[in-house]
Parts: structure tokens; sequence; C-alpha cells
């Protein structure tokens, strides 16, 4: 357990979580805070809920996405420290939340791939991860 002053749950598909997290670093910037940015997995979670029943189409396969962003975060934090998933975070949730999309593309308008970290300190994308050194995040992406 690490003595920072915000413990912040997050899943990196999740939008709530995204939007909380920018309040989360402006306050931290204000009143200077330290955050320990952790892991929660919204497909472990919902693993024995009906997704075809219980959510709209493109859910299932979005939070699956998640998963697949939390191993290079967990990887980020493993190799470069707890400091480093915080940028990561903030990188990852710029491009999937934060970008401005075509809305007439065939996936609805919502970013398909997220580009390998642009933040210093972030390890590269694996190629077991994703497709051509991209990683699927989203509704409708594939999950394998």
């Amino acid at each position: 357990m690490s003595d920072a002053d915000i413990h912040f749950y997050f899943d990196p598909v999740c939008p709530f979580a995204w939007m909380t997290s920018k309040w989360v670093r402006m306050v931290q910037a204000q009143r200077d805070y330290t955050v320990d940015w952790r892991f929660i997995s919204l497909r472990m979670i919902n693993a024995a809920v009906d997704y075809d029943s219980q959510f709209p189409p493109g859910y299932e396969a979005g939070h699956t996405a998640g998963l697949r962003l939390l191993r290079v975060v967990a990887r980020t934090r493993a190799e470069h420290g707890r400091e480093a998933v915080g940028r990561l975070y903030a990188t990852i949730g710029a491009r999937v939340f934060d970008t401005e999309t075509d809305p007439d593309h065939a996936d609805g308008g919502y970013p398909r791939h997220v580009p390998p970290p642009a933040c210093p300190s972030a390890p590269a994308v694996p190629d077991h991860l994703g497709h051509g050194g991209r990683l699927i995040a989203g509704p409708g992406s594939p999950t394998r």
C-alpha cells in the first residue's frame, strides 16, 4: 500500500473514470496531492453478467479491450514505477476519450486504435497486445 493522498481506481475504457481522473489531476496540481493510480477491470467485475441482455452492443468488446490496456499499464508500473502509470493513463485516456472522431466512420466514430504511448518512460506496446504495434480499444474492436 502506498502512502499516497488519493488512491484512484480506473479501467482505461471507463468514461466515468476518465472524467473523474481529469478532476483528480486538477485537485492534485492545486493541492500538491500524490495519487496512486490503481487498476480495476470492468470486464472482470462483469464476468458473470450476460452482456447480450444487460448491455448495448459493443460493451463486451470494449471491456475486453480494457484488459489489454491494463496489461500495458501493469507492465509500465512494474518497469517504470507507480508515477509512470498516471502519465500513461493520461495519454491513453486523451486518445480514447478526448480525440475528435469521424461520426460517419464504420465504427460509429469511436477511436478504434490507441497508438503506442507517447509519454516519457513508458514502454513500447508489445506486438502480442495489438495489431501492428497498436492496441485495440473500443466497441466493435476485435477481442483477440
